[in-house]
């Protein structure tokens, strides 16, 4: 274990202090946790930036031979291209990344970003 100090401004940690003693979590757990999930939303902007740039890095090749179809990508792969966004679910939910990019190649305003992520079908 290391010991810390740290700066926090006294709103925050008044608050931080009422919801630990609201939950009857010992300060070293919820502040561990706190900076888990702090990391992990770092992981998973990483995971949406690799599937985005992956798509524009396909998006001319995709276009050409999958226009009017949705494709599924995850871990910065074109894992599926298929007819059906029902069909797409069914691949991305497959895998066990937290951030899968569907989308209807030709039309970007029909795109869902899954797990942690906004989602925009119309």
């Amino acid at each position: 274990m290391t010991d810390i100090q740290v700066h926090v401004d006294d709103s925050t940690y008044k608050k931080f202090e009422s919801e630990i003693i609201r939950q009857n979590v010992l300060f070293e757990d919820a502040f561990t946790d706190a900076m888990n999930r702090w990391l992990s939303k770092n992981d998973l902007e990483k995971e949406k930036a690799i599937n985005n740039n992956a798509y524009k890095r396909m998006e001319r090749e995709l276009k050409k031979k999958h226009f009017g179809k949705y494709a599924v990508i995850v871990q910065g792969k074109l894992t599926g291209v298929c007819d059906s966004l029902k069909e797409a679910w069914k691949i991305a939910k497959t895998g066990v990344a937290r951030h899968y990019l569907i989308l209807k190649v030709g039309d970007e305003n029909k795109m869902a970003r899954i797990r942690g992520s906004a989602m925009k079908i119309k």
